[in-house]
């Protein structure tokens, strides 16, 4: 496993290299700025699974406003909202920090099953995210919190 998260890492850092002189080329290209949100997305979920918080923090703090850019920049895209729920449902879920993402994640996957209830990634998306919760679950009890 841990040779896995070695050449991950080591093919994520190398992705980000590229997408980072993309961006700064052409900061406004919004393809290569979602991409390097996810590839962002990718360094926090390898680093989460060697237990570097704070790495996955850094990558996190670097890959939602970028979404949170994208998502405003093009309203009615569902791609970005899919992108961001994904970022934002990809906290750890042990912090009180980690559950105002988790609620946000909920939220926009919950409006995307409720605008497209046949496109399975986004059922998936809030399967995951509501698994992802259960630790806090009597935080999200609320019935607005899960379905508002």
């Amino acid at each position: 496993m841990e040779q896995r998260l070695r050449r991950a890492t080591e093919s994520n850092a190398e992705a980000l290299r590229i997408l980072r002189q993309l961006h700064s080329e052409d900061p406004r290209q919004a393809a290569w700025r979602l991409d390097l949100a996810r590839a962002l997305r990718d360094t926090a979920r390898i680093a989460q699974l060697r237990q570097e918080w704070t790495a996955a923090d850094t990558a996190l703090s670097e890959a939602i406003p970028i979404l949170e850019g994208l998502q405003a920049e093009h309203p009615g895209s569902v791609v970005f909202q899919f992108e961001l729920a994904n970022v934002l449902g990809t906290v750890a879920g042990i912090r009180p920090d980690d559950l105002t993402l988790l609620k946000r994640s909920l939220t926009l996957s919950r409006e995307l099953v409720a605008r497209y209830p046949d496109v399975a990634e986004y059922s998936s998306l809030l399967a995951a995210t509501l698994a992802r919760s259960e630790e806090h679950t009597s935080e999200l009890q609320s019935p607005c919190n899960l379905v508002c």
